[in-house]
């Protein structure tokens, strides 16, 4: 530990040669890091309820600074290093697992757009040759062929809904509401649709829905990355 030491003028102050270092360096580290990290980076506002998480030097700065603020309830809870090693180390698993789930949808999407396809092209000629098949194994050739399909449309709204709690937690609520409205108008819109246009017309646009959905994920993750 050094004695002189090379600084920015911002970051020198002078004080009273009376005055005791080792108090003069608490003051100096511990109390305004605390107390600016209240003030200025958290930015507490009168009436708040705050959670200071460690009870040392600049934890109870923190506290001083969230009261200077205005706080109304204040709380510390320690934290023991090994513990918060490890919350630490399952927070950075989450975002990888979060950044591959992004990929996932990406990659989940191409898969239903190829599936949807080959459903549309080869599903005539499968139910047309199978019409003279037993019930029961007409049943499970259906169950079959629509699985693939049924099955990765259904990985969406989960893999969606994580992506969504990653922005904004507050919008997981909305995107149940969003998903339950057009699930119950999608199933009129689509009998609609198909009755004008045609059963494969209807599923093409439901495919191309989804390559938009996909597409927008990608343009919003590229503005927040920018930002």
């Amino acid at each position: 530990m050094t004695d002189i030491n090379v600084v920015p003028a911002i970051s020198a102050q002078k004080i009273d040669k009376r005055f005791p270092l080792d108090k003069a360096s608490l003051i100096g580290c511990g109390v305004t890091t605390g107390v600016g990290a209240a003030i200025n980076t958290a930015k507490v506002t009168p009436g708040s309820s705050v959670v200071v998480f460690g009870a040392g030097g600049i934890g109870l700065s923190i506290i001083q600074g969230a009261r200077i603020a205005g706080a109304e309830f204040v709380a510390a809870t320690r934290v023991k290093v090994s513990v918060a090693a490890v919350v630490y180390e399952f927070g950075e698993q989450v975002d990888a697992l979060l950044a591959r789930l992004e990929r996932t949808l990406h990659l989940v999407v191409a898969s239903l757009i190829a599936i949807g396809v080959a459903f549309i092209f080869c599903s005539g000629p499968l139910f047309s040759g199978t019409i003279a098949a037993p019930l029961p194994a007409r049943i499970a050739i259906s169950v079959a062929a629509i699985f693939p399909l049924a099955f990765t449309m259904g990985m969406l709204f989960p893999i969606g809904i994580r992506l969504i709690a990653k922005e904004s937690g507050d919008l997981v609520p909305w995107a149940w509401a969003t998903n339950g409205c057009f699930s119950v108008l999608g199933i009129f819109g689509a009998r609609i649709i198909a009755l004008f246009m045609g059963f494969s017309r209807a599923l093409m646009l439901g495919l191309v829905a989804y390559a938009l959905v996909s597409a927008s994920v990608s343009i919003h993750s590229r503005i927040s990355a920018k930002r």
